[in-house]
């Protein structure tokens, strides 16, 4: 008999425990709802910068477009001159021939 009590008081004690760490769990998690809602405020403030950021980012974007243009004329060049290399080598030939 003293044995089964002894046994039924661990048990309780343990369900106590379990009990309680949840508790402290839900507490944790309570704090952590409330630190999000400060963090939304804080991205609110923080949005508001990045419109004005964006703003700038655009005039930058239409000076880079001006700069790919000025590559791809640059590409084509080099494809010219490529050929005419080609062709430089042909006479060559043509003239061992001879």
């Amino acid at each position: 008999m003293e044995e089964l009590r002894k046994d039924e008081e661990e048990e309780e004690e343990e369900e106590e425990e379990e009990e309680e760490e949840e508790e402290e769990e839900e507490k944790k998690k309570k704090k952590k709802k409330k630190k999000k809602k400060k963090k939304k405020k804080k991205k609110k403030k923080k949005k508001k910068k990045k419109k004005k950021k964006k703003k700038k980012k655009k005039k930058k974007k239409k000076k880079k477009k001006k700069k790919k243009k000025k590559k791809k004329k640059k590409t084509k060049k080099k494809k010219k001159k490529k050929k005419k290399k080609k062709k430089k080598k042909k006479k060559k030939k043509k003239k061992r021939m001879k």
